[in-house]
């Protein structure tokens, strides 16, 4: 789901001055009706992954007022609880007013989710956290790729028997929401290759520790050919320590 292409129904972005037209309707409606007291707003819960190499430190604002600071580059904040779904968010580039990226409080079947800030235009998203309860010694690991200059990738993890295959960008059209899988608990180790082909992208695989009864999320950040801090690595986010 593309974070500027957000409404609930499609997550579909909609702008500041629409927003505050929608909100003052709805409580408009509200006072006309005999039944505000049965109204119920729409609740998320959201994290933000700062996988863009070009902001080494992120700050949002909520609803107009700023509420995080430094974000840092392949860091992920914890859940911000029962946002009102609707309200704009505004990324910006570290202290500055350049905003990176823009949107509303995603809505849906689920409840929680997560922003990946990306790059610039269009690249930014959102993914539900449908997080699941791994059984007995198992830990849950899905893989988001937040590099859209990487293409299509395989992944291996080294506690699976077969690659994740074809995993392209994960904020293009119409891309659904990569989901938790489970995995025996342990060391870890995740690498990554240009689809179809046993060629890494990145220099240095991931290696982690994962934890029986925990979800993890693996992505791919940076860009393709990159040099220094802006080329392709791997992240991580421990989605228990988030909550």
């Amino acid at each position: 789901m593309k974070l500027n292409n957000y409404l609930p129904e499609k997550f579909r972005f909609i702008s500041s001055g629409l927003i505050l037209l929608g909100v003052t309707m709805l409580f408009s409606a509200c006072l006309k009706s005999n039944d505000n007291d049965n109204y119920k707003p729409v609740l998320s819960d959201v994290m933000i992954v700062n996988a863009d190499p070009n902001i080494t430190s992120a700050e949002f604002a909520y609803g107009g007022q700023r509420t995080e600071y430094n974000i840092g580059y392949s860091t992920n904040s914890k859940y911000y609880k029962d946002l009102f779904a609707g309200v704009e968010m505004v990324f910006f580039k570290g202290s500055s007013n350049t905003v990176v990226a823009r949107g509303a409080v995603p809505a849906g079947a689920d409840s929680v989710f997560s922003i990946y800030l990306a790059g610039s235009g269009d690249s930014s998203f959102v993914v539900a956290d449908k997080l699941v309860s791994p059984s007995g010694t198992n830990a849950a690991i899905r893989f988001v790729n937040a590099s859209k200059s990487a293409g299509s990738v395989d992944v291996s993890i080294s506690t699976a028997t077969a690659k994740l295959t074809a995993q392209g960008f994960s904020g293009a059209s119409g891309a659904a929401s990569p989901t938790f899988k489970e995995y025996p608990a342990g060391q870890t180790v995740v690498n990554v290759y240009a689809a179809g082909t046993e060629t890494p992208l990145v220099t240095t695989p991931l290696t982690f520790n994962a934890v029986a009864g925990v979800s993890y999320t693996v992505y791919l950040r940076g860009v393709k050919d990159g040099q220094g801090a802006k080329q392709l690595g791997l992240g991580l986010v421990d989605h228990k320590s988030a909550l």
